[in-house]
Formats: C-alpha cells, sequence, structure tokens
C-alpha cells in the first residue's frame, strides 16, 4: 500500500481502466515470446515495468532517459519506497544494460539473427541527437528487424515522427 497522504493526484490522462494490473501483466505477457520494444514515458510507467521484466527474469535495456529516471530515484534513499522496492532498484541497476548505444547494439544484434537473446528494449524519450528512434525506424521499414513494438499508451515524440518518417 503506498503511505498515507493528505491529498492523492489521480492522472487518467491514458484513460481509466477498470481492469487490474494483473490483467495488464497478463496482456503484456503475451507478447513476451520474442523481441520486444516497448516505448516507455521514463518518469511514469518505465521503472514499473522495468521491475516487473527483472523479476520475470527477462533481460532487457534501458535507453539513456529510462536509466536517467533508475539513477535519479536510487539517490532518494530508501525511505522513499515501499519496503524492497529500493533494493530491488539496485539490483536492476547492477543488472540491466543501459543508455542509447545498448539500445542500437541490441537492434543490430537483430540485424544480425541473434533475435533469440534479445532483450526487451525500453525506450522513453531518446537522447537529443534522436539516435535510437531513426534507427528503430528504418530498422521496421527495411523488414530486416523482427521486434514488435508494444504501445502501452505512450509514443514518445521522437519515435513517433521517425516513424511517420520512414513511412
Amino acid at each position: 500500500l503506498p503511505p498515507q497522504a493528505s491529498v492523492a493526484l489521480i492522472d487518467a490522462s491514458y484513460g481509466w481502466h477498470e481492469a487490474g494490473l494483473a490483467h495488464s501483466h497478463s496482456q503484456l505477457a503475451a507478447h513476451l515470446t520474442g523481441p520486444l520494444v516497448l516505448p516507455v514515458p521514463a518518469t511514469g510507467r518505465a521503472l514499473e515495468v522495468a521491475l516487473w521484466l527483472h523479476k520475470l527474469g527477462r533481460s532487457m535495456v534501458l535507453d539513456s532517459g529510462c536509466a536517467g529516471v533508475l539513477h535519479q530515484a536510487l539517490t532518494l534513499g530508501d525511505e522513499h519506497f515501499v519496503p524492497g522496492v529500493w533494493k530491488q532498484l539496485q539490483q536492476l541497476a547492477r543488472t540491466v544494460r543501459q543508455g542509447d548505444r545498448a539500445v542500437q547494439q541490441a537492434l543490430a544484434a537483430v540485424r544480425c539473427d541473434q533475435a533469440l537473446h534479445t532483450p526487451v528494449l525500453l525506450l522513453a524519450d531518446p537522447a537529443p541527437d534522436g539516435r535510437v528512434a531513426p534507427l528503430l525506424a528504418q530498422c521496421l521499414q527495411d523488414g530486416q528487424c523482427t521486434h514488435t513494438v508494444v504501445f502501452t499508451g505512450y509514443c514518445p515524440t521522437t519515435l513517433l515522427n521517425a516513424l511517420s518518417d520512414a513511412q
């Protein structure tokens, strides 16, 4: 349970969902059979999804946006989290590949027919130089990428623009 609060703000900008988290997990788990790209808001769903994937034993790569939020969260200390979550975030930071270069390498691995060992790619808004989004868009457009892109209600502007430009 979350800590006591005098005010609770509820954001339903992605819609109000009646189904519980377990239902969402089961829907997403159905896509975990191959290479997967999950666009996620770095300051929103990214760490929640990363912890869930880590618990399932699924390897992943966090782009620079997601990795930055992970490291920022770790500076807060254990007292700011539900018991046990800070330690899970520490373990995640020690074991997960991070950064836009790691994302590029994972995409290249798929292009070399190594798809079975490809981690889930968690992409927030990519680096300002826009290296990741155009690479992913080109990979999807030329048909050499076996990643499935699953939108969970979020698409970073840079990725949306790159996918539009690739069509």
